[in-house]
């Protein structure tokens, strides 16, 4: 459409996608100025073109499949790609409607086509659409981080073969190719335009159980990998305590005998063997500090960079207890310390006296935990997390973001902050206890 419908088709189309991004998908708005500057110029530039140019009709059959959904990932945060392919699939489900929308007003007028208003067709449609996503974003109010973060892990390749059908039957649906005289054609093209739009309407939801499925299932993949390493932990910090245990009752077999050793020594009056005894005695166990949290996953992973942190010369200091009643699971308790702790343990690592703190408190239904350590430098922070500094960013840097993750999903959040004498604090909040006593 062009002149002023065109105008209102794209003010429809725009304020469907932003409903969707924002509303349903739960995309924020990028805080770059000049990319929302880019994406306002597109949308007026798609503006322009259907005022300056109506009867290029080629031209704006396939702009507007690109306009306004071009302008999205200007707008909003996110992989650009996917916000592209999703705008553009946005757009075909309007002229899908548009369509089905046609073929029923030209059905209800019995195939008089002097009767159907094609441009109201489109509104309908675009409105429909509008009122859908309204729907829609008040039911998922309280899962938009969830949502967003489940489209981003999306593939890209996914939205593919759905789009490409979608276009097929909005642009290339079966006509009718009998005798045109009458109102017989126009009939039979409106109930294949209907038949289409319910195709359409099964192809969206394929497209909305598949990527459904694919999300649920790298969801059960991760939990699978999160619930592995948590085994490992509990596995390590029984054997950790076995064999402190085993040291504790060899001390003990032998205790009498050390007790009368020294009692002969002293009675003696031998100050040198004495000495030399007590040193020998002293070395006869490896000395070992265990942590106690209150809670395996804690002592598990504390106890296991605590000794990383002893051959590394860095100095861990840990304070607090983990509540009795914690609801948090052992495998969300495990993404947050283990990824924290390694972060502060690999930056401790690179100082000449490399320090880690580790403390965790508990108020009322909350547990806030504070990680710090020492820093080399500064690490640079986007969007409030630290940028990895390793070379295959793709691979790496999923810790963070996935500890942001975790505690969202129990009602808190992390937030990393940098001090000025070479010290970065980790603060984790987590809704994770069970009664409302002060601790």
């Amino acid at each position: 459409m062009t002149g002023l419908p065109g105008v209102i088709t794209l003010t429809l189309e725009t304020l469907n996608l932003l409903l969707l991004f924002a509303g349903v998908l739960g995309y924020a708005p990028r805080e770059n100025k000049g990319c929302l500057a880019a994406g306002i110029a597109i949308l007026l530039f798609r503006g322009v073109t259907v005022l300056a140019f109506p009867e290029a009709y080629i031209f704006h059959r396939y702009l507007a499949a690109l306009v306004p959904a071009a302008a999205m990932p200007c707008i909003f945060k996110g992989r650009p790609s996917v916000s592209l392919v999703i705008g553009i699939t946005m757009i075909q489900i309007i002229s899908m409607m548009d369509t089905l929308n046609i073929g029923i007003w030209t059905l209800a007028v019995k195939g008089d086509m002097m009767r159907v208003d094609l441009v109201w067709t489109y509104y309908l449609g675009a409105m429909g659409c509008l009122i859908l996503l309204g729907i829609v974003s008040f039911a998922v109010r309280k899962k938009r981080k969830a949502i967003y973060e489940a489209t981003e892990r999306i593939s890209l390749w996914i939205f593919i073969p759905f789009l490409v059908c979608l276009w097929i039957l909005c642009h290339y649906g079966p006509t009718y190719g009998g005798d045109p005289s009458g109102p017989l054609p126009e009939i039979i093209q409106a109930k294949n335009e209907i038949r289409d739009g319910f195709i359409a309407s099964i192809i969206i939801g394929f497209l909305i159980v598949s990527c459904t499925l694919v999300s649920k299932h790298r969801e059960m993949k991760r939990l699978l990998v999160l619930n592995q390493r948590c085994i490992r932990e509990q596995t390590e910090q029984y054997r950790r305590q076995g064999e402190e245990d085993m040291d504790l009752r060899r001390f003990r077999h032998d205790y009498n005998a050390h007790i009368m050793a020294l009692q002969s020594l002293a009675e003696d009056d031998d100050s040198k063997r004495l000495r030399d005894y007590v040193r020998d005695l002293s070395e006869l166990r490896e000395y070992k500090v265990l942590y106690s949290t209150n809670n395996l996953i804690g002592d598990a992973i504390l106890n296991r960079y605590g000794q990383l942190c002893r051959e590394a010369g860095i100095k861990l200091q840990v304070n607090g207890k983990f509540p009795d009643q914690l609801s948090i699971t052992d495998t969300d308790l495990c993404v947050i310390l283990s990824n924290a702790l390694k972060n502060a343990y690999e930056a401790a690592a690179q100082c000449e006296k490399g320090a880690v703190d580790f403390e965790v408190r508990s108020a009322g239904s909350f547990v806030n935990l504070k990680i710090g350590n020492s820093a080399v430098r500064q690490p640079e922070l986007r969007s409030g997390r630290p940028v990895t500094t390793k070379a295959d960013e793709k691979n790496h840097g999923i810790g963070t973001r996935n500890m942001v993750e975790t505690a969202r999903k129990n009602g808190g959040d992390v937030t990393w902050e940098w001090h000025e004498r070479g010290y970065m604090l980790v603060t984790v909040l987590l809704r994770g206890v069970q009664n409302e006593e002060l601790s």
